[in-house]
């Protein structure tokens, strides 16, 4: 199927932000859960959990939506039964799976889903690059669809809505962060959407690779008006993963941002950086990219990190955003940097291959090394809202279910242009 492009985007302008966020707002914990391992950006991941679930869990979670294993304890009434498919293994095979969603309780909404993104971050939970996550595995935390049933104490949704669901399915609720709208970064720890500890059947929360969820109300996000929800499911996490940290450190107008990496977040960051109005320099490995990245917005390419071209770059970025999901070397960009400014990683690869980084680099200039994970609710509908507005998107190719497998091979490959998207039509029993 050919790749859809953002250009089809209805929406109109929004309303100018009432301004950049201040600098010190705290973006630098990243992947925030209980077993995910905390990075410093620019040092690569510093630990990895030795516990059986990887993938962030609640001390009180209960609206998160889970499924028993194939042979699990029989539904309880009100259950319903979805279809999905699941990673049984690290081999990165994904097979058909029937399993149970949780009854809709009063503040739940049980969501018929449309489309699902395939993050990068699936094929490393699914290899168990973070940790052995809690297999069979329903992956899939980029989610679209069309509400079907709602709780007696929802009053945000009814059934026929477009919405969509990112990488938050719970948060304790009351703590600062949550209080505040920055639920990933709640400090009793969030639940993931596929693999947290969810008191729902079977014990996990299973994502969308799978043609229905159930999620509390809180969690749930307005698909904007007119957007195919084939647009829409990559903004609930490669959208926000971008858009967040470039509003955290106030990226506008007048400031040259770098994107490292020109993949599934690095196409995206391009084009956010440009609508907030920055210069924008892409840096990618691939030659073939060159052309996509100028399409998308990049004012400059370089190429396999070119010393010429980053000689004439030094000491004049105010932001680069570091996307590569891969351990690589950060050496050559913290030159690029303007002094206190920051140099962000929300890219994250297998945690048994560090990055490398050298002392002296940062210690001349006062460059600040941060990292950011996705974003709150909030944050996550201004992201999405933004990108329809601004009629930017996800390069996507829509894929069938059985087309999962050979995608996850593909990104890994770096072979993606850019989002593979699964029609969840196409899940059967």
């Amino acid at each position: 199927m050919p790749d859809q492009q953002s250009d089809e985007f209805q929406g109109t302008e929004p309303a100018a932000p009432s301004g950049p966020p201040s600098a010190g707002v705290d973006r630098r914990v990243f992947l925030r859960g209980a077993a995910l391992a905390t990075a410093v950006a620019g040092a690569g991941a510093a630990a990895c959990s030795t516990k059986p679930n990887p993938l962030g869990e609640s001390s009180s979670v209960d609206g998160s939506a889970s499924a028993t294993a194939p042979k699990g304890p029989a539904a309880a009434s009100g259950e319903t039964e979805a279809r999905g498919w699941a990673a049984h293994d690290g081999t990165g095979n994904l097979s058909p799976i029937s399993f149970k969603r949780r009854a809709v309780r009063p503040d739940d909404v049980r969501i018929d889903i449309k489309y699902t993104g395939v993050c990068h971050s699936d094929v490393h939970f699914g290899h168990a690059d973070w940790g052995t996550p809690p297999y069979p595995l329903v992956p899939g935390h980029e989610i679209a669809g069309v509400v079907a049933e709602v709780g007696s104490a929802v009053v945000r949704f009814k059934p026929g809505d477009e919405v969509a669901v990112g990488t938050v399915v719970d948060s304790c609720g009351h703590c600062a962060e949550c209080v505040s709208g920055n639920e990933v970064y709640c400090l009793n720890g969030y639940t993931h959407t596929y693999g947290a500890k969810s008191q729902d059947p079977g014990g996990y929360t299973q994502g969308g690779y799978s043609n229905s969820i159930v999620v509390r109300e809180r969690y749930v996000l307005k698909a904007p008006h007119g957007v195919d929800l084939a647009q829409v499911a990559p903004m609930a996490c490669s959208g926000i993963t971008v858009y967040s940290p470039m509003r955290a450190w106030g990226v506008r107008e007048g400031w040259r941002v770098g994107v490292v990496g020109i993949g599934g977040l690095g196409h995206f960051a391009v084009q956010v950086a440009k609508k907030l109005g920055a210069e924008v320099v892409a840096f990618t490995t691939s030659p073939d990219k060159v052309a996509d990245a100028a399409r998308l917005g990049a004012d400059t390419v370089v190429v396999n990190e070119d010393k010429e071209q980053m000689d004439r770059m030094r000491r004049s970025f105010d932001f680069i955003l570091d996307t590569v999901p891969y351990a690589h070397n950060l050496e050559p960009y913290y030159p690029l940097m303007k002094r206190q400014r920051v140099f962000c990683r929300v890219g994250l690869g297998k945690l048994s291959t560090p990055n490398e980084w050298g002392q002296m680099s940062t210690f001349g200039n006062q460059v600040m090394i941060a990292a950011s994970n996705t974003g709150g609710i909030r944050e996550t509908q201004e992201a999405i809202d933004f990108c329809a507005a601004h009629k930017i998107g996800p390069q996507i190719q829509v894929i069938p279910a059985d087309q999962i497998s050979d995608a996850w091979k593909k990104v890994f490959d770096k072979q993606a242009r850019y989002r593979y998207v699964i029609d969840a039509s196409t899940i059967k029993a």
